[in-house]
């Protein structure tokens, strides 16, 4: 796919006084998580791009852009729990909306629960009486 450039750009409270070298590296390994799902969710959306342009180039009169999906999907990994609504892309022939960078990073599917098997068995018996 190439190289893909990043430009990170960090905000940080630092206190006027009072900050020793462990207070800086403790704040720095809070951010942590939050840094790393950022720079993912740049790839993954500079990814997307590329891989979506690349498809419609390739197949102008195939694939047509269809916004991105309504709800975010829950990925969660060692950076954390990052939700990313993936781009879609509308197969026209077929009528079916593609998901094309779920295909690219083989992100496997996920299990739909109805929310209300999630329930505990009270909070049922509400909706039914």
């Amino acid at each position: 796919m190439g190289e893909i450039t990043l430009e990170l750009h960090l905000d940080f409270q630092i206190p006027e006084s009072g900050l020793a070298i462990n207070g800086l590296i403790g704040g720095l390994k809070e951010a942590a998580g939050q840094i790393h799902g950022e720079i993912l969710v740049s790839l993954m959306q500079a990814l997307e791009e590329r891989l979506m342009e690349t498809m419609i180039q390739n197949e102008p009169e195939r694939y047509q852009r269809n916004g991105r999906q309504s709800k975010p999907r829950c990925l969660k990994s060692s950076l954390g729990t990052i939700a990313y609504r993936f781009a879609q892309l509308r197969d026209q022939p077929s009528g079916r909306s593609l998901t094309p960078l779920v295909e690219a990073l083989a992100i496997p599917a996920y299990d739909h629960y109805l929310e209300d098997a999630l329930e505990p068995g009270i909070g049922l018996s509400v909706h039914v009486s």
